[in-house]
């Protein structure tokens, strides 16, 4: 039996066990829920996986951090010098959290796990973004409504960065079908001044890209016509919409696909996407609607208004497939507990050596 305490760059995440609670998170539905596979599949091969407030430090025989905190944290400090195993799975990209991304300092683990094919040899182990396949909705024609976008109102100074590709999306909506696009997230409401600091901060210390920043904005009019608010769970909001304009934070990133497609997906809707150029090696490409292929968001506008019942359940199909197939299950949420059993030693029952 083997004691293990799992340990997030996110502190809320860090007390009483609140990494498994359903109810610890604000944004998103469920996202514990790898987590609390990984935590029931190791108490079925008698181990245990808690915050680290849960036991004693010295009871611990090794530690698994969830994105890579700073070289100062005290809690990594300390179970450095322990000498214990230690873990990281990687989940932010380089865009997020440079840091993250620090070769030197994935040294101090054991084992690295990361969807990034990028990182390669022994100390490595791939796993796809965990969702919970098995809990999805069916998709309708029927519904009433045509587009969805949910996301945070955030910025990046890097050319990667998709940001401003919602913005755009969303400027263009609110100046010619309002009607047609609701937004939902944190930070673009009263809360919108901590975007606007971040803005004028970049564009400070860059104003030659002042234009580019700018092209993260959106108006406090343009908000009036389609912002509505904090969803309190994207499956209850989305199941009302058709599509879900669904871009990454970035693309030019090789295997950065995260839950945004598969949100859509499991809630039954079919997705507008942005990322990753090269999805299509991982994802059925019949599954989304590739923003890539339209001129503009009026192009995109015609084909989504345009698309008959038998299209639009076309798409329906294509994801039931691929979800329930093969490739779609390399992203359930017992096969990312598998990979990270199988990486710690741990999947045959043994302790930690």
């Amino acid at each position: 039996m083997s004691d293990i305490a799992v340990y997030s760059v996110n502190e809320v995440y860090n007390r009483g066990n609140a990494l498994f609670d359903p109810a610890a998170y604000a944004i998103g539905d469920d996202l514990g829920a790898p987590f609390r596979r990984l935590r029931e599949r190791l108490e079925s091969r008698g181990h245990h996986l808690d915050t680290p407030d849960m036991r004693s430090f010295e009871i611990f025989d090794g530690f698994l951090f969830l994105d890579l905190p700073e070289a100062s944290d005290p809690f990594l400090v300390r179970a450095v010098a322990s000498g214990k195993p230690l873990y990281l799975v990687l989940f932010e990209c380089e865009i997020i959290k440079r840091h993250n991304w620090d070769l030197e300092r994935h040294r101090l683990f054991r084992r690295v796990f990361t969807w990034s094919p990028r990182l390669t040899g022994e100390r490595y182990r791939h796993y796809f973004w965990p969702n919970p396949l098995d809990d999805r909705e069916r998709g309708s024609f029927d519904r009433k409504r045509l587009c969805v976008l949910m996301a945070s109102n955030k910025y990046k100074r890097d050319p990667r960065e998709l940001y401003s590709e919602r913005a755009r999306t969303i400027r263009w909506f609110a100046a010619h079908r309002p009607g047609d696009l609701d937004l939902y997230g944190p930070g673009w409401g009263k809360d919108r001044s901590k975007a606007l600091k971040f803005l004028l901060y970049a564009t400070l210390h860059d104003p030659l890209g002042l234009a580019r920043h700018r092209r993260a904005l959106v108006s406090a009019e343009d908000l009036r016509r389609v912002y509505r608010g904090v969803a309190p769970s994207k499956r209850a909001v989305m199941r009302n919409y058709r599509f879900s304009i669904c871009y990454e934070n970035a693309r030019s990133i090789p295997g950065y696909v995260t839950e945004k497609l598969f949100d859509s997906f499991l809630a039954g809707v079919v997705p507008v996407y942005l990322g990753w150029e090269d999805v299509t090696e991982w994802i059925d490409g019949a599954t989304f609607i590739d923003r890539r292929h339209f001129a503009d968001c009026g192009d995109l506008h015609a084909y989504l208004t345009s698309m008959e019942r038998a299209e639009y359940e076309g798409y329906l199909r294509a994801i039931e497939a691929f979800l329930a197939g093969p490739r779609g299950r390399l992203f359930d949420v017992d096969v990312f507990a598998g990979t990270l059993m199988e990486g710690m030693g741990l999947d045959e029952g043994r302790e930690i050596p």
